[in-house]
C-alpha cells in the first residue's frame, strides 16, 4: 500500500456515516441482528460488523438477506463465501447439448509466490499459458486477442516495486479486457478482479457457492460464470480444483498464435 493503513473500518469508509454492530449482537438471540441493523440503517447509518469466524459471517450474511434485496454487503472474500454457503451449492453441472460451452479464462494478478505452482498444475493438464513481464504491461502494453483456448490462464511475471502494482493491475485488465469480455473469468486478487469486471463492464454478480474455502462462484445476469479468489488463497491445486468444478471435461488445448497478444 502506498500510504499507512487506516485505524479502523469506519476511517476506511471516510465520510459514509456508520455505526459499530458489536459481536454479541452478531451472536445475538435469532431475529437480534437483524433488528440491529434495521436499526442502524433507519439512522441512516452504514452497519458496520465486528466477526471473528465463519460463523459469525455466516449470521452477518443471513441477517443482510433476511432484510431483502435492497441491502449490499462490503467485505472481504469471506463474507461472499457466507453468501455463496447461503445460497447454495455452485452449479456445477457438465454442459447439456445446446449449451454454450464459453473459453476460460483465468487471470492471475496475485504477487504471491504459491501463483507460480498453481499455474503450473494447469498447464500440465493442458491449459494455454499467456505471461505478461512487469516491463511490457508498463511500457508497451498490448491486447489478448481472442478467440481463446478452452483454458487460458494469464500471468504478471518478473519483479515491480509496490508502489506500481495498481498500474501493473490497470494495465493487465486493458490487456485482457476485449478477450474477456466473451469468456468464463477465473480471477485471483481482490485488486484483479476488480479491474478486468470493470473492464469488461460487469456490475451485477450473484453468489452460487463456494468451490473451495475462498473461491467464490457467482453468476453474471447473461449467464457467464465468475469465480473470485483472494490471491493469499488456496492450496497448490486451488486453480486446477476450480477449472475442473467449471470443466469436469478434460481440458483440449487450441493452438493459436504464439504470442497471445496483438499490438
Amino acid at each position: 500500500e502506498t500510504r499507512p493503513a487506516p485505524r479502523s473500518v469506519a476511517a476506511a469508509l471516510g465520510d459514509l456515516p456508520s455505526a459499530p454492530v458489536p459481536l454479541t449482537a452478531v451472536r445475538g438471540a435469532p431475529g437480534a441482528l437483524r433488528e440491529a441493523l434495521h436499526a442502524r440503517f433507519a439512522q441512516g447509518r452504514h452497519p458496520v460488523c465486528d466477526a471473528e469466524t465463519e460463523a459469525d459471517l455466516d449470521a452477518i450474511a443471513r441477517a443482510a438477506l433476511e432484510l431483502g434485496p435492497g441491502i449490499r454487503l462490503l467485505g472481504t472474500g469471506g463474507l461472499a463465501g457466507a453468501l455463496g454457503r447461503l445460497l447454495g451449492p455452485p452449479d456445477t453441472r457438465s454442459p447439456a447439448p445446446g449449451d454454450v460451452v464459453r473459453p476460460l479464462l483465468i487471470v492471475v494478478g496475485t504477487a504471491e509466490p504459491a501463483a507460480r505452482g498453481q499455474v503450473a498444475h494447469l498447464l500440465a493438464d493442458g491449459a494455454r499459458h499467456v505471461s505478461l513481464t512487469t516491463r511490457e504491461l508498463l511500457h508497451a502494453p498490448r491486447r489478448l486477442a481472442p478467440p481463446l483456448a478452452a483454458v487460458t490462464v494469464v500471468r504478471i511475471t518478473g519483479a515491480a516495486s509496490p508502489a506500481l502494482a495498481r498500474r501493473l493491475v490497470a494495465a493487465l485488465a486493458d490487456t485482457v479486457a476485449d478477450a474477456a469480455r466473451g469468456c468464463d473469468l477465473v480471477l485471483t486478487g481482490g485488486e484483479t478482479a476488480r479491474r478486468v469486471l470493470d473492464a469488461v463492464r460487469v456490475t451485477d454478480l450473484r453468489p452460487v457457492g463456494q468451490i473451495h474455502h475462498g473461491a467464490v462462484l457467482s453468476r453474471t445476469p447473461d449467464g457467464r460464470c465468475v469465480v473470485t479468489r483472494p490471491g493469499s488463497y488456496g492450496e497448490a491445486d486451488s486453480l486446477r480444483r476450480i477449472v475442473r468444478a467449471l470443466r469436469p471435461a478434460p481440458v483440449r488445448h487450441v493452438p493459436t498464435d504464439p504470442t497471445g497478444v496483438a499490438p
